[in-house]
């Protein structure tokens, strides 16, 4: 569970230096304001309640049920470019909650096909702080 705090994560993309500070405000029922960023332009920070999901069948197909986790948040961080290595640093309130480093594994992405462009190269990476 993240406290609420001063938040900053410290982006390193191919040696190169990125930011995002924010302040994580958590109340009953989970994040009470999604916090304005501070970002360097080649990083941005979204966050937002963590939730679990159920799916429910009904006549016509399913309905998704979701709820948000107390105490719980989910952060998703994009750095612009294709960096082939990236360590990214949280601290809150001064203490550091997470200190992650990987080489991506990029995805092709052709949203309209791949003779209409635009091609994407996507990668994902999760970790859970404690």
């Amino acid at each position: 569970m993240v406290a609420s705090g001063a938040s900053e994560i410290e982006v390193t993309a191919d040696g190169a230096a990125a930011s995002c500070t924010f302040t994580i405000a958590l109340g009953d029922g989970g994040l009470t304001v999604p916090p304005p960023e501070q970002c360097s332009s080649s990083v941005s920070v979204t966050l937002s309640n963590a939730t679990t999901c159920t799916v429910a069948p009904i006549s016509a197909g399913s309905s998704d049920q979701c709820q948000p986790i107390d105490g719980k948040i989910t952060e998703e961080i994009v750095i612009v470019g294709t960096p082939a290595a990236v360590r990214v640093q949280q601290t809150v309130g001064g203490t550091v909650v997470a200190d992650q480093s990987f080489a991506p594994t990029y995805q092709t992405v052709a949203p309209n096909g791949v003779e209409c462009g635009p091609i994407c190269h996507v990668a994902n990476s999760y970790t859970t702080l404690p």
